[in-house]
C-alpha cells in the first residue's frame, strides 16, 4: 500500500519539472517577441477615439514577469501590451501546459502531508486547498483564453474591463488558495521534531505570498512580492517532497511482506 503514494508523488515531481521546462521556453519566446515594442491600436465600439497602446513597454525584465502581469493584470492596457496578436498562439500553448501544472501540484498536495484526513479545519486540510486551488487556477486560464479570442476584434470597452477586473480577482484568489495550503502544510510540519525549520520557512513565504496576493488585488504593487515569495515556496516544497520521498517504504506495507511469506501471526 506504501508503493503507489510513493509512485504519484514521484509523478507529481516529474510533471512540474516538465512543465517548469516547458513553461520557461515558451516564455523566453514570449519575451523576445514583447521585447520588440510594436504599437497595437485599441479599437473601441464606444464614441471614445481609438487609442494605442505600446506592446513591450510593460513587459520590462523585472522580479514580477509577463505570466503574472497577465495573470493579475492591472488594466486592459497592460493586459492588451502583453498579448499582442503575434503573442497569442504561444499565450495558448501555455494554457495548456498550465493543465501539467495543475495535476502535478494537486497530486503534490494529495499525498506530500503526513495527516491524509487534513487538519483542524477546512482552511488547513492541504489536499482540499490543492482541488480548489486548481479550480481557481483553471477558471482564471480560461478568462484568459476568453479575452485572447476576443481582445483582437475588441468587445465593448465596458465589457472588457469588467473581463479584466474578473481575470485580476481570479488570479489573486488562485494565489491566495496556493500559500494557503502552503501554509496549512507548514502546521503539519510544525508537530514534527525535525521538519521544524522547514516549517517556519514555509510559514513566513505563505504569510507573506497571501498578504502580496491580497494587495495585488486591490492594485498595489505587490506583484514582485508574490512572486519572490512563490519562488521561496517553491523551493521549499521541493526540498519537503524530496523529504518526504525518501521517507516512504520503497517496498509493500509490512502486512503485504507477511502474507507474502505466509507468516500471518505478523498480521493478527
Amino acid at each position: 500500500m506504501e508503493r503507489r503514494p510513493r509512485l504519484l508523488l514521484a509523478l507529481a515531481l516529474l510533471l512540474l519539472a516538465v512543465g517548469t521546462g516547458v513553461t520557461r521556453i515558451l516564455v523566453g519566446e514570449i519575451k523576445t517577441i514583447l521585447a520588440a515594442p510594436a504599437d497595437v491600436l485599441v479599437m473601441s465600439q464606444a464614441n471614445e477615439e481609438p487609442r494605442h497602446v505600446l506592446s513591450g513597454t510593460m513587459a520590462k525584465e523585472r522580479l514580477d514577469g509577463p505570466v503574472i502581469k497577465v495573470e493579475i493584470p492591472q488594466n486592459e492596457d497592460e493586459f492588451l501590451a502583453l498579448t499582442p496578436s503575434s503573442t497569442h498562439a504561444l499565450w495558448r500553448y501555455l494554457l495548456w501546459v498550465d493543465l501539467v501544472f495543475m495535476a502535478g501540484y494537486v497530486l503534490l498536495f494529495r499525498y506530500m502531508p503526513f495527516e491524509p484526513r487534513g487538519g483542524a479545519t477546512m482552511w488547513e486540510r492541504v489536499s482540499f486547498l490543492g482541488i480548489i486551488t486548481a479550480v481557481a487556477d483553471f477558471a482564471e486560464n480560461a478568462m484568459i483564453y476568453f479575452l485572447l479570442e476576443h481582445s483582437a476584434g475588441q468587445l465593448a470597452d465596458g465589457v472588457f474591463s469588467t473581463c479584466i477586473a474578473f481575470l485580476t480577482l481570479l488570479g489573486a484568489v488562485k494565489w491566495l488558495l496556493f500559500f494557503l495550503a502552503c501554509r496549512g502544510l507548514s502546521i503539519e510540519l510544525e508537530k514534527l521534531k525535525h521538519w521544524r525549520w522547514l516549517a517556519v520557512w514555509l510559514r513566513a513565504t505563505a504569510t507573506a505570498g497571501s498578504w502580496a496576493a491580497l494587495l495585488a488585488l486591490i492594485g498595489l504593487p505587490a506583484r514582485p512580492l508574490l512572486t519572490l515569495m512563490f519562488y521561496g515556496s517553491a523551493l521549499l516544497l521541493l526540498i519537503v517532497a524530496v523529504k518526504r520521498l525518501r521517507e516512504i517504504p520503497r517496498g509493500p506495507a509490512v502486512g503485504e511482506r507477511a502474507l507474502q511469506s505466509g507468516d500471518f501471526k505478523a498480521v493478527a
